[in-house]
């Protein structure tokens, strides 16, 4: 799963807890066992998939920092030709 696939999954996921709430607030009332639990599973899949992405971008960054630091330092040959002799 890609990180855009997980950044729609935590929008489904809160869309169906909103619904759920939603519907118990237009009909009055708290919400059921059955919302209960469909409300926690939404969250912890919801907070899992924030780790995850975090996860993943962490290390998207990493990789990043590290192509941009081998793109800035010069070849090992290319040290060589700066050393001045004798040293």
């Amino acid at each position: 799963m890609t990180i855009q696939q997980m950044q729609d999954r935590l929008g489904e996921l809160n869309e169906s807890s909103v619904g759920l709430v939603q519907q118990s607030d237009d009909d009055s009332r708290a919400l059921n066992e059955e919302e209960l639990a469909l409300v926690a599973s939404n969250t912890k899949e919801f907070d899992d998939l924030k780790v995850d992405i975090e996860r993943r971008e962490s290390i998207e960054a990493q990789t990043a920092h590290l192509n941009a630091s081998k793109a800035a330092r010069p070849s090992r040959p290319a040290l060589a030709s700066r050393r001045t002799p004798g040293r």
